[in-house]
């Protein structure tokens, strides 16, 4: 049991904090940083857009022809689930959408669709080996994006563009990922309704409702104020640290109103709207992390995160995730930034589990960010093997418009009826995340040492440009490789 009595003084104190804090945001929503206090969600772009359909051929029959996917199930809680297999299991909602999905586009166009399962870290070996071979094996393949460059270095893979009958710019279809991902305007992988692994690999704060709810915390009504930002998530954060066996020291033992690692705190840094590199209006790579607001964002951050009596972190504290993930399933940490996969494992609590989105760096950011996990989801790409491009660009169309229709909806259903709270809260909190993926060329790529320079600096506590500066040289060096080593397979 907590405390009432300090209970009572420290809500009293981050109430007052907290006023302040959205007087003086209502003050500074001048006409140029005036931001609005409602995202754009995905359920109404989902309403207005349902009727979009695919501008292709309907009365096409393949005749049994076979569309093979190559794709990973890894057996663990990063897992597509994109395509139905008969290892899936019956009834589960997601399996059984994946299942209908295939049912319709089979049917319509006389094809069996076959997904051929391999681990995750295999997708693009074995994919490479086939095209080497010269060998059709595949329609499609979806490998990790991050991997999908060094088939596209050995010219293995077709252009997007390039493939008949697609139509990238239906919205059925990931637009943010052209824009961050198109080196040199060419797109080789593509997610979108086609898929939800963008989905499980995206970023979220996961936080413990009956935890919050003893403090009379509602983290929505902030979101809904528009004060939901990096100091307002670390003030409520306080009221929810505990000495638990009162032995004068933080550990795995004690109660945290913030648990997470200073290796993932990038994840607040991209929240706040930075990236490591993004690509200019010619689709150049350029590093952006050394901008002046990085280094600010990196030291509030680093703030946080080093506030012992706030926040428990892997390294110091848990020791490892398994440990951390245990004390959140236990009850004993309220917010937790994570992967949306991760929502899985808390399944387990007594408690009820909710989610919101990572918080903006200040009140007056133009939006939320949430980087997607590329080292980690899977994109779908056409092997410059396929001989049959025309059929190929039908059934991808088709698959991301009965992914929209089927597979999207159950995947939020699958969350908000079966795993976490059944409110309009929760789905609001999805679309939000949702409609506000970002994806960073630097982050896929992993040029030189820049993806360590955050977790490095947050550790120390300092150090953020010096750190950057030694790192800088070695990462253009790499980023100017990758891009010519494109550019001469294009013979650009």
């Amino acid at each position: 049991m907590k405390k009432q009595t300090l209970r009572v003084l420290i809500t009293i104190i981050i109430a007052s904090f907290l006023l302040v804090s959205c007087e003086q945001t209502k003050g500074n929503d001048t006409g140029a940083n005036k931001t609005s206090t409602k995202e754009p969600t995905a359920t109404t772009e989902k309403t207005s857009e349902a009727e979009e359909v695919p501008n292709v051929p309907t009365d096409v029959d393949f005749k049994g022809k076979e569309f093979r996917i190559l794709i990973y199930k890894g057996g663990t809680d990063i897992d597509n689930i994109d395509f139905y297999d008969n290892n899936d299991q019956e009834g589960e909602m997601i399996y059984e959408a994946a299942h209908m999905r295939q049912g319709a586009v089979e049917g319509k166009y006389g094809i069996t669709i076959k997904p051929i399962v391999t681990t995750a870290d295999n997708v693009s070996t074995l994919a490479m080996t086939s095209i080497s071979a010269g060998t059709d094996d595949y329609e499609l393949v979806a490998p990790m994006m991050n991997t999908v460059y060094t088939l596209v270095e050995k010219n293995a893979l077709v252009e997007l563009h390039n493939v008949e009958n697609l139509d990238l710019t239906k919205t059925y279809w990931d637009q943010q990922i052209q824009k961050d991902l198109a080196i040199g305007g060419k797109l080789f992988t593509i997610t979108g309704d086609i898929s939800i692994s963008d989905e499980e690999l995206n970023i979220c704060i996961a936080f413990n409702k009956t935890f919050a709810a003893e403090y009379d915390i509602n983290p929505y009504q902030y979101i809904k104020d528009n004060n939901w930002t990096l100091d307002t998530m670390y003030t409520l954060a306080k009221l929810g640290t505990h000495d638990l066996n009162s032995d004068g020291k933080f550990d795995k033992n004690d109660e945290y109103g913030l648990g997470h690692a200073f290796s993932s705190a990038f994840c607040l840094f991209h929240g706040s709207g930075e990236r490591f590199a993004s690509l200019d209006e010619s689709g150049k790579p350029v590093i952006t992390i050394n901008d002046s607001r990085s280094a600010e964002v990196v030291k509030k951050i680093a703030d946080i995160y080093n506030d012992n009596s706030v926040v428990g972190v892997v390294e110091k504290n848990f020791g490892d995730w398994t440990t951390l993930n245990a004390n959140m399933v236990a009850g004993k940490v309220m917010f937790r930034p994570a992967n949306i996969y991760n929502l899985r494992q808390y399944l387990q609590m007594t408690d009820v589990c909710g989610v919101l989105p990572i918080p903006k760096y200040e009140a007056t950011q133009d939006r939320y960010y949430h980087l997607v996990l590329t080292n980690a989801c899977s994109g779908y790409c056409v092997p410059s093997t396929n001989s049959d491009l025309a059929m190929t660009g039908i059934i991808m169309e088709e698959l991301a418009y009965y992914g929209r229709k089927d597979l999207t909806p159950a995947y939020y259903d699958s969350y908000i009826k079966s795993r976490l709270t059944p409110d309009l809260d929760t789905r609001d909190m999805f679309d939000i995340i949702f409609s506000s993926k970002i994806y960073d060329v630097g982050y896929t790529f992993g040029w030189g040492s820049l993806v360590n320079v955050i977790g490095s600096a947050v550790s120390t506590n300092g150090g953020f440009t010096s750190k950057l500066d030694a790192a800088m040289s070695g990462a253009q060096t790499a980023m100017d490789k990758t891009y010519n080593d494109l550019i001469d397979v294009w013979g650009e």
